[in-house]
């Protein structure tokens, strides 16, 4: 997935680059608005000087202005953002769950930016920053969409709320917005991707694209190529990977909270691109491996870790009988076999 650093180099990283400051760059060099304490204060002068129906606005079209919300739940909670290295990534994506239903507290947070290594790429697609959203349900989307459209001093329509294309209704989703990379660091165009929560499961029982190809296929039948869901083999690939990896995070991170420390990983700098941006709250994960040449016996192969979700009315009794059904969950680290794995409940709290 991405090449292995030169031991003692430091490791260059993106941050995802928000719309916020494109929009708040293109408003103070086109008009006479002055630029603002911060993107969102810029958008907002902008909006209560013009009449957003008479001025083209291109964070006002729907695609844009869901970006916008995106964001503004990031900023919301902080922009936090996780820092993650080759290896990590590689054990991350390796691991399965079996996840049954989602709580609202599955992910680390509402939305973070998922940092990967600078010369990550996926079927040579170069990616330069991801950011990662959780709605648990669609009253989450809703409330939002309007708190954007409240802080911007632009009215929401109720046919702004619902989106034909998208199935989640009262169910949740995640959503995955990622800056793809041209030359040096510069950025060439932002890819979208947003699942159900119910796709979400099947993704995550997945080892392989192509597993998740044909399960989605049992499901679907055969997808028209008019369907928002139809996707060529490296785009599919790419989303598979990403929401892979921010899935994995989330229970890796559940399952061993001490495993995700405040700070920026040693050895570490941003990629130019990124340093012009608000400040992020930095965290970074880091994993261990114990594969073949790092540390395991040629008599010994390894097995990736696995999650499973325990749903039975058992599990939620005595001292359990406080926690929601599916806050619960089995986890078994890595191992080498004959090694013994480590299984231990856990609570998503």
């Amino acid at each position: 997935m991405t090449k292995q650093k030169n031991r003692g180099k430091k490791t260059r990283y993106h941050v995802y680059q928000s719309a916020a400051r494109k929009h708040a760059n293109l408003i103070v060099s086109r008009t006479p608005v002055k630029r603002e304490a911060s993107d969102w204060a810029t958008m907002t002068s902008f909006c209560q000087q013009y009449d957003i129906d008479e001025v083209a606005t291109p964070f006002t079209e729907q695609d844009q202005f869901d970006t916008l919300r995106d964001e503004y739940v990031w900023e919301q909670a902080g922009r936090p953002a996780i820092f993650i290295d080759t290896p990590t990534i590689n054990t991350l994506l390796a691991g399965s769950c079996k996840i049954n239903n989602f709580t609202d507290h599955f992910m680390p947070f509402e939305a973070y930016s998922l940092c990967l290594p600078a010369d990550f790429e996926c079927l040579g697609v170069k990616i330069s920053g991801v950011l990662v959203n959780y709605y648990p349900d669609h009253a989450h989307y809703l409330d939002n969409l309007r708190a954007v459209g409240k802080r911007l001093s632009i009215p929401v329509k109720e046919s702004d709320t619902h989106d034909p294309d998208r199935d989640f209704d009262d169910n949740g989703y995640i959503g995955l917005r990622y800056n793809i990379k041209a030359n040096g660091d510069q950025v060439a165009g932002t890819g979208i991707c947003n699942v159900s929560l119910d796709e979400a499961k099947v993704l995550a029982q997945c080892a392989t694209v192509k597993a998740y190809e044909r399960k989605m296929r049992k499901i679907y039948g055969e997808l028209g190529e008019d369907n928002p869901r139809k996707l060529d083999k490296p785009l599919l690939t790419l989303q598979y990977t990403l929401l892979k990896l921010a899935m994995n995070l989330a229970v890796y991170a559940k399952a061993k909270p001490e495993i995700l420390q405040s700070g920026f990983p040693a050895k570490s700098e941003l990629a130019m691109s990124s340093r012009d941006e608000a400040p992020i709250k930095a965290m970074r994960m880091t994993i261990g491996s114990k594969r073949r040449g790092q540390g395991l016996p040629l008599s010994e192969h390894h097995r990736s870790w696995f999650l499973r979700q325990l749903s039975h009315e058992k599990y939620y009794q005595g001292e359990y009988a406080h926690l929601r059904h599916g806050d619960r969950f089995v986890f078994v680290d890595e191992c080498a076999v004959a090694g013994a794995g480590d299984p231990h409940h856990i609570s998503l709290n």
